[in-house]
C-alpha cells in the first residue's frame, strides 16, 4: 500500500507539464506499437497478393496455351493448316498463311505475355521455363521462324532479343516439334 500512496501523491503533485510530458510519451509509446503492427499487417497482405498475382499470371498463360491447343483440336481443317504451315509456310495458299499467322501470332503473344511476367517477377521461374521449353518447339519449326522474319516487329524490343537469343542457341537442335511437323513422326 505504501509504494502505491506513494505513486499516487507524485501524480497529484505533478505540474500540467510534467502530467502532459508523460501521457505524451505514453502516447507515442503506443502509436509506436499501433504503426509497428500496421507494418507486419502491411507485409503479410503484400506477400499474400504477390503469391496471388503470380499465380493468377501462371493461370492466364496455361489458359491462353490451352485455347491455342484447342482451336488447332476443334477445327480439322485448321488443325491441318496448322501442321501443312508449320512445316512448310510456303505450301500454303493465302488464306491458310492468314490462318497460320493469326494462330502463331496468338501462341507468341501468349510467349510475350509470359516472358514479360517472368521478367518482371510476377511469374515463377519454374512456370516460366515449361513454358518457355513448350513454346520453343513451335518456335523452331520452319513455319514460325518464317513468320518471325516477316513479323517481328510486332512484338516489344525485349521480347524480340529474347526470341532471336532462344533461336540462336536452339537452331542447331532438332526439336521433336520439327521432326513432326515435317511428317516425319
Amino acid at each position: 500500500g505504501t509504494l502505491r500512496a506513494a505513486s499516487t501523491n507524485r501524480l497529484l503533485n505533478m505540474s500540467f507539464l510534467e502530467l502532459s510530458a508523460v501521457l505524451g510519451n505514453i502516447g507515442e509509446f503506443i502509436g509506436a506499437i499501433a504503426v509497428l503492427i500496421t507494418l507486419v499487417y502491411l507485409a503479410v497482405q503484400i506477400k499474400q497478393n504477390t503469391v496471388a498475382l503470380r499465380s493468377g499470371n501462371a493461370t492466364t498463360v496455361q489458359i491462353n496455351i490451352q485455347s491455342l491447343a484447342a482451336s488447332a483440336i476443334a477445327d480439322r481443317e485448321f488443325g491441318d493448316i496448322l501442321i501443312k504451315g508449320l512445316g512448310d509456310p510456303q505450301s500454303l495458299t493465302p488464306s491458310e498463311r492468314i490462318a497460320l499467322y493469326a494462330w502463331l501470332f496468338n501462341m507468341l503473344k501468349t510467349g510475350e505475355l509470359a516472358y514479360a511476367h517472368y521478367i518482371k517477377g510476377d511469374l515463377d521461374e519454374s512456370y516460366w521455363l515449361a513454358y518457355l521449353n513448350f513454346l520453343q518447339s513451335y518456335w523452331l519449326t520452319p513455319g514460325c521462324i518464317h513468320y518471325w522474319e516477316d513479323r517481328r516487329a510486332a512484338f516489344v524490343p525485349d521480347f524480340q532479343r529474347a526470341m532471336e537469343q532462344w533461336m540462336a542457341e536452339s537452331t542447331s537442335a532438332v526439336t521433336r516439334a520439327d521432326v513432326f511437323y515435317a511428317g516425319q513422326s
